[in-house]
């Protein structure tokens, strides 16, 4: 899944200061985290594969989570 947020770039130039961007990428680190936690428990269990397929990946201002495994878009969540 992508969220994607029409006029972040705008946005992100309006952060110019470097305590807003911090505190923002900290709260968007706790949420992909939490995320990637109940994807985790989520994910259906044979050989746990699918469970230890999941990846963070961060830069400024945006979060994501992966599945590395190339059969997780054929399996139903």
């Amino acid at each position: 899944m992508i969220i994607k947020v029409e006029g972040l770039n705008e946005v992100i130039a309006k952060f110019s200061s470097l305590e807003i961007a911090s505190a923002l990428n900290a709260g968007i680190k706790k949420s992909v985290y939490k995320i990637q936690g109940a994807a985790i428990r989520e994910s259906p269990t044979d050989t746990s594969f699918l469970k230890n397929a999941w990846r963070v990946r961060f830069d400024n201002l945006s979060g994501q989570l992966v599945n590395t495994s190339k059969y997780a878009p054929f399996v139903h969540f």
